[in-house]
């Protein structure tokens, strides 16, 4: 992953978990060499509430996948995926976490 790739940047304003959660799907993409397709990949709830987006605003952290890998590997679309989402599953429930998918196109995630 490119460390000057903004659309990775971690929003100001996260709780401790919330950064946790960042870095954590940050790591998981980075293992398999995953990218956003060219959308800004986290926000804040804070963040989310002002677009005035409904579904994951008492979360700790969104994050937005469309058009990039993470929507095709939660969507079922590469081949492998359903191990490939146990293992992301796994390692934000490691980390303390779990995520909800709000709609097709973003997810929220949320400290246990």
């Amino acid at each position: 992953m490119k460390t000057n790739d903004v659309t990775l940047d971690i929003p100001t304003g996260l709780t401790e978990s919330g950064l946790k959660a960042a870095n954590i799907i940050l790591a998981f993409m980075e293992k398999h060499n995953m990218s956003t397709g060219g959308c800004r990949l986290f926000y804040s709830p804070e963040q989310w509430k002002a677009r005035g987006e409904e579904y994951g605003t008492t979360s700790e952290l969104i994050f937005v996948y469309d058009g990039g890998d993470l929507f095709d590997l939660l969507n079922g679309y590469i081949e492998g995926s359903y191990r490939m989402m146990d293992e992301f599953t796994k390692v934000l429930v490691d980390g303390g976490f779990h995520y909800e998918p709000c709609t097709h196109w973003y997810s929220a995630a949320y400290a246990d």
